[in-house]
């Protein structure tokens, strides 16, 4: 049997403005301390901390800001079974995301658009997943 448990913070990323015509993006400017109040239903960050910068690059620096971690538990079973002296065969059963705890993904990083700040899906592959395989060994 085999047990892995992975636990992770937070992906960084960047509050930027989308400028001229989203080709090119600046980081956005901030005059208070960024809170977050991490809710993964609601508003991961507020609007109202960031405004657009005046035509170069904000004061927020780059990847400041933090998306939600995630803990995650894979689990596997193995079993050898002898054929023969020669032939054998093993049996596998495999489980990942055992607790099939979601993952999400970072918030939407622009303040000008209407979901800033909030998490629109999950990562992907990150639902629980089980796999059997049977091996011939000789």
């Amino acid at each position: 049997m085999n047990a892995i448990v992975q636990a992770e913070t937070g992906t960084p990323f960047s509050v930027v403005y989308n400028q001229y015509g989203g080709n090119y993006s600046i980081r956005a400017s901030s005059t208070f301390p960024i809170q977050q109040p991490h809710s993964v239903s609601g508003q991961w960050v507020r609007n109202t901390f960031f405004q657009p910068p005046a035509g170069q690059e904000g004061n927020v620096g780059r990847n400041a800001l933090f998306g939600p971690g995630f803990v995650t538990g894979d689990v596997s079973i193995f079993k050898t079974l002898a054929l023969t002296e020669r032939l054998k065969t093993e049996l596998r059963a495999e489980s990942f995301n055992i607790t099939n705890t979601p993952q999400f993904t970072n918030p939407d990083n622009n303040p000008s658009n209407a979901t800033f700040g909030q998490i629109q899906g999950t990562r992907q592959s990150s639902e629980r997943q089980l796999q059997m395989a049977v091996r011939f060994l000789f």
